[in-house]
């Protein structure tokens, strides 16, 4: 009665967790739990226990959806008590709408138990501490809104790294914008000379690096792709301090120029729909202004097709690297997250949280994103597909890695593999869709199941097709393909990590995100360093096979042109009187002395294109008129040369003389061809004696000292009279030389491009090669003789394996027969001596007699095999020996020194074939050794040919050029050339009005 009195239910002394089921009850009642009471005096248990909430049904099945467990009130009077949601904190008498939500977790509303994680773990502050009703609820951090706190707020934008939502005032928003406009303008313009001067003197380098750089590009696109599909369905992303190295590389690689440029902040309180219809509609309005603009200027210019047009080349080059960006951005359009907030469920998109799922905009979005599958992730490969396939032979039969300028618009498609591969661009497009926008319709697992298996798949591709143009760009792929598959494992292991909570408690398999993130890096240096390496090596290579074949057929062409030249001038000199050449080489040294020294321009008046240009036009006819008059004095003949192009005297007077058209003195030039020395030398004479009518001489080059080729020429400078000083060039020659010149300039034209002017730098070359072709000869001697002592090493251990086994085989017969059967009652026969013995056989006789070496004498005996049928009856039985006794018993056996010297025989006899078995091996030896020499004479021979199968190649393309040059140049004279003969036929007109007064 005591205890009763103790715990007055009903009224004022009643413990939490304790009720009376009515107010006159003098008893109480314990809660169980998960329930209590909210205070003294309860009828019933109206509240939860800690980590317990109070429900808003009686059995909490609408709770269940969310928690792990709901129970009921047993007594009916209150709801249920469910368990607290993952990600919130719930205190004693906590209802469903004063539930704490813990930061990085998010709840929609306070009617619902549905706790979600945040995917940025930064953007969920969670509940405030306090009243609900005195704090103002908001889950969001500063500068993220929508639900789950996914996206930035009006005026902020999102930096990809840290992912975390920057005001534009401190991010830059337009002056970002414009610098980065600006430094891209600025290193287009101040790079292209630059990569014009690289693409001039390393071609080779750059395109191999281009094919090089595209692979990596393609490589980091995958990577940063992964972790962004991986990531947005659930998983877990790169360790940070791989996030860290990748960050930058992301936002070039990705071509993401929303995050790169900061559109949110230009674009303001814009949404997931503009980037959809910006991505997808600019691509498409780029390649219909292409194929516009590409269309006018066919039907304006003709030429090139619509396809090799410089504008629609690089478009497909931009549809090329954006796709799977584009491709991702669409498919992420098909994904919409449900939220509960009690009184009904909300839908929006999972990439943009303001966008409802559950209207008419939605619908739209989703048809349009349909629409734009069946255009990018479908129709772009198959568009390239298509246009490969419609080119494909001539891509098959390319001569070179690019083609030619008929398949120039397609050329960055296949030029990077090898000429039966032309569709793996279009499988790799296949591959790089597979490995991002294609995994979000997988859940993580099956993302790193399916990613595996696409990196693996690629791996042996790229080891067994070996599908590249350059062993070096198999190499980089295969290592690229490896560097994916290290990417899964990381992100597989990220996941693990993630899901079951290593640390401390599981060292031994527990990863540092450190050390893969040493090990991701590492790996991504070895592979630049790779391409750098691969790049550079096959450029040096190429450069100095190059160097050394061109020098070579140089060397030999210069050498035939200075015959050819040395021939034509001991023709001048047979033709000649004695002394004539000394006279010519001493009054031409004078001429030069005359005007050694002299600074020769134009006049000040000439410092402009258009004057010079001008001036030099007006008095072109007159010049060469002037010219050819003193030629036909001499004997010879003149050939008048084009007026040199604006173009070409602009850019000689910038990378010549500075910008100063006044040191151009050859626009107006020409050239006077001699048959004699005499002709020649009378020419000099009439310049140094000079007249009024007479061209004076500015400066003078005196070149007919043979140069390295045998050339004889004569270069100056001149000006006319009556020509307001204008500075021309003439150059003399004579006329048989000056038919050998053009190849002979060509020539030296190369050797003066690559440095090899000058005797030590051919003698540097020279060097060169010679060690070169002896390091070649050597290697080439060094595996000769390799394979054939391991030739001869097989062959001699088969050959003495044959030998040495036919001699052990005999000697082991001698020693059988030595031990042969006895007679059982010894040596002598029988008792007494008296009975017929059986023939004895001596033991191990064979082995002393191999040690002993003495010859026998080759005696047969009757014991000998090769005696056999000398001593065999007709009857096959064994024939009676010598001396048997007339009464028919069997004969005495042969004496020992017989049977030694039988065995003697045949052992030198087995010593003999030994000896020529090793003679016959030693013949094969040489025999193989003079067939590997045949073999390498047969390569040199080959590689002779090839030599000279190039060296007419070449020879070809010189000639062509030469065609070119000459075709140009006789399009270029016919105006000149009429405008000649008119002033000529003037003249002439002129002349003879004077002379008929």
């Amino acid at each position: 009665m005591h205890h009763l009195q103790a715990r007055v239910c009903g009224g004022r002394n009643g413990q939490v967790g304790d009720y009376a089921s009515n107010s006159s009850s003098r008893t109480c009642d314990v809660c169980l739990p998960p329930r209590t009471t909210s205070g003294q005096g309860s009828t019933y248990c109206d509240a939860c226990q800690a980590e317990y909430y109070l429900a808003s049904s009686l059995d909490g099945a609408f709770d269940k959806k969310y928690v792990d467990d709901c129970e009921a009130d047993d007594t009916g009077n209150g709801t249920a008590c469910c368990t607290c949601p993952t990600g919130a904190t719930c205190a004693v008498g906590s209802t469903i709408e004063t539930i704490k939500v813990n930061q990085k977790y998010y709840r929609h509303g306070t009617q619902t138990p549905q706790v979600l994680k945040c995917l940025q773990k930064q953007a969920c502050i969670g509940d405030p501490e306090g009243d609900d009703d005195e704090v103002e609820r908001n889950p969001c951090a500063e500068g993220f809104a929508g639900a789950l706190c996914s996206r930035c707020a009006s005026s902020y934008y999102r930096d990809s790294f840290t992912m975390d939502c920057i005001h534009c005032d401190k991010g830059g928003g337009v002056t970002s914008v414009i610098v980065t406009v600006l430094l891209a303008w600025n290193f287009m313009i101040y790079t292209e000379k630059f990569f014009r001067f690289m693409i001039k003197r390393q071609k080779e380098l750059v395109l191999a690096l281009k094919n090089l750089v595209t692979l990596l590009v393609i490589t980091y696109q995958i990577i940063v792709d992964l972790s962004r599909v991986h990531r947005f369905k659930g998983g877990q992303g790169y360790p940070h301090l791989f996030r860290r190295f990748m960050h930058y590389l992301e936002q070039v690689a990705s071509l993401d120029v929303f995050e790169l440029l900061h559109l949110d902040c230009i674009i303001r309180d814009s949404d997931f729909t503009f980037k959809l219809f910006t991505t997808t509609l600019g691509p498409l309005g780029i390649l219909v202004f292409a194929l516009l603009w590409e269309t006018i200027r066919k039907l304006r210019y003709g030429g090139r097709t619509i396809i090799n047009g410089t504008v629609m080349t690089y478009t497909l080059i931009m549809l090329y690297f954006v796709l799977p960006a584009t491709s991702q951005i669409i498919n992420l359009s098909f994904f919409c997250q449900a939220f509960d907030d009690g009184t009904k469920v909300e839908s929006f998109m999972k990439v943009d949280m303001v966008i409802s799922c559950d209207d008419a905009r939605y619908q739209f979005i989703y048809t349009y994103a349909i629409f734009m599958v069946a255009i990018y992730p479908i129709g772009m490969p198959l568009l390239m597909l298509t246009l490969l396939y419609s080119r494909r032979k001539d891509i098959v039969a390319r001569r070179s890695r690019a083609g030619g300028k008929s398949l120039s618009g397609l050329s960055f498609l296949f030029r990077m593999y090898n000429v039966n591969k032309w569709w793996m661009s279009v499988l790799d497009m296949v591959r790089r869709l597979a490995l991002s926008s294609m995994l979000l319709f997988l859940k993580p697992t099956e993302q790193i199941l399916v990613a595996f298996c696409v990196g693996v798949i690629t791996i042996i591709t790229a080891r067994e097709a070996t599908p590249f143009y350059d062993t070096s760009q198999d190499l980089t792929y295969y290592f690229c393909a490896w560097m994916i598959i290290a990417c899964i494992f990381t992100l597989t292991l990220q996941d693990i990590v993630y899901l079951q909570g290593f640390g401390d408690d599981h060292e031994l398999f527990w990863i540092s995100g450190d050390t893969m993130s040493y090990i991701l890096i590492g790996t991504n240096v070895a592979i630049v360093l790779q391409i750098l390496f691969s790049s550079d090596a096959k450029r040096r290579k190429t450069d100095a096979l190059t160097l050394a074949t061109l020098f070579n057929q140089m060397i030999v062409a210069e050498t035939s042109d200075k015959s050819q030249m040395d021939n034509a001038w001991n023709n001048y000199l047979n033709n000649a009187a004695p002394g004539a050449e000394l006279e010519l080489f001493a009054r031409m040294k004078e001429l030069a002395k005359k005007v050694e020294g002299a600074i020769v321009s134009q006049m000040a008046s000439l410092n402009q294109l258009a004057d010079l240009m001008k001036l030099s036009k007006r008095y072109s006819a007159k010049v060469h008129r002037v010219f050819k008059i003193f030629a036909e004095r001499c004997g010879a003949d003149y050939h008048a040369g084009p007026l040199k192009d604006p173009d070409r005297v602009k850019q000689k007077a910038q990378t010549d003389y500075n910008k100063d058209f006044r040191k151009v003195i050859d626009v107006v030039r020409g050239t006077i061809e001699f048959k004699s020395i005499e002709g020649m030398k009378q020419a000099i004479i009439t310049l140094l004696e000079g007249g009024d009518d007479v061209p004076k001489v500015v400066r003078g080059k005196d070149r007919l000292n043979p140069g390295i080729n045998g050339l004889r020429d004569v270069l100056l400078n001149l000006i006319i009279p009556n020509t307001g000083g204008l500075v021309v060039e003439l150059q003399l020659h004579f006329k048989d030389l000056h038919a050998i010149k053009p190849m002979a300039h060509r020539i030296y034209g190369i050797f003066r491009t690559v440095g090899w002017d000058h005797e030590k730098a051919r003698e540097k070359q020279s060097a060169i090669n010679e060690r070169s072709r002896e390091d070649a000869e050597r290697k080439a001697k060094d595996e000769a003789e390799k394979a054939a002592k391991e030739a001869a090493r097989v062959a001699g251990a088969a050959e003495d394996g044959d030998v040495e086994d036919g001699i052990e085989g005999m000697l082991k017969e001698l020693e059988l027969e030595a031990n042969g059967e006895q007679d059982a009652d010894g040596p002598n026969g029988g008792e007494g001596g008296g009975g017929a013995a059986k023939p004895t056989k001596i033991n191990q006789v064979a082995p002393l007699m191999l040690e002993d070496g003495t010859v026998a004498e080759e005696k047969p005996s009757q014991y000998d095999p090769r005696a056999a049928e000398d001593f065999s009856g007709g009857d096959g039985g064994v024939a009676e020996s010598k001396g048997s006794s007339d009464d028919g018993g069997v004969a005495e056996s042969k004496s020992a020194q017989s049977e030694m010297a039988m065995l003697k025989a045949r052992v030198e006899q087995f010593r003999m074939q030994r000896n020529e078995a090793i003679q016959e091996k030693n013949k094969t030896i040489q025999e193989k050794d003079d067939a590997i020499q045949e073999k390498n004479k047969a390569l040199k021979t080959i590689g002779e040919k090839d030599d000279t199968i190039q060296e007419m190649a070449e020879e070809m393309g010189l000639l062509e050029a030469e065609v070119k040059a000459l075709k140009e140049r006789l399009n270029g004279s016919n105006g000149t050339n009429a405008a000649n003969a008119n002033n000529s036929t003037n003249g002439t007109n002129g002349t003879n009005g004077t002379n008929g007064t």
